[in-house]
């Protein structure tokens, strides 16, 4: 009968040898101790906006890793392709006041546009976005003129509050619908789950056909 294999002496300490070779040393060199990975926001899949003005011209995910602060007449976050996310990752897109013109993020009538889960001040308008599957959630639109002005759209766990305008608009702009040229509507947008407080003209002024659902607005 043959005799069963038994790991060798030379095999233990091989083992050994390899387990112990990935480990730091036992005894580190004097000094601060400094991060040498990346952050979870510098690995989050998709393309960092590290400044302003930022012009998204290709379909993708596009994230914020840290507050942004924007100057200037120019729109901060312009948005000329379908098929784009904006994951503002909960930093705060700051701009130059009420009336100073420029948007946060404007969609320049590119469908499938998604905008999530952040803070937007400063702006004559925060986020403005005439195409049909626009989705907005997540955010807090705060200090601009108006807060949300967006059609065909779902708009979702959003707050507009003290705004120097309107909170939530739909009736800013007319949205052609897809196969029938000419033919515009101003509704088609679903509000849900959203608040407008303490906005100067109003909270929400909505276009026919717009649906509200389980939203509250107070003292505008």
């Amino acid at each position: 009968m043959p005799r069963p294999n038994r790991p060798t002496l030379l095999t233990i300490l091989t083992c050994c040898a390899v387990s112990t070779a990935f480990a730091g040393p036992l005894d580190p060199p004097p000094g601060t101790v400094t991060p040498t990975l990346k952050t979870l926001d510098q690995v989050k899949p998709g393309i960092i906006i590290e400044s302003t003005p930022y012009t998204i011209s290709t379909p993708g995910v596009y994230h914020l890793a840290a507050d942004l602060t924007h100057s200037g007449k120019e729109h901060a976050i312009t948005v000329e392709s379908p098929n784009v996310t904006i994951d503002l990752g909960g930093f705060t897109l700051t701009g130059p006041g009420a009336e100073s013109g420029p948007s946060g993020i404007i969609n320049n009538a590119s469908p499938n546009l998604r905008v999530r889960n952040g803070t937007i001040t400063g702006f004559t308008f925060g986020v403005t976005s005439p195409a049909r599957g626009t989705q907005l959630s997540g955010l807090t639109v705060t200090g601009c003129g108006f807060g949300i002005s967006a059609l065909a759209t779902h708009i979702t766990d959003c707050a507009a509050t003290e705004n120097t305008r309107v909170g939530i608009t739909t009736l800013e702009a007319a949205y052609e619908i897809p196969g029938h040229a000419g033919l515009t509507t101003t509704g088609a947008t679903i509000i849900e789950r959203c608040s407008a407080v303490a906005n100067a003209e109003g909270g929400f002024l909505l276009a026919p056909g717009t649906q509200i659902i389980a939203s509250s607005a107070s003292i505008n």
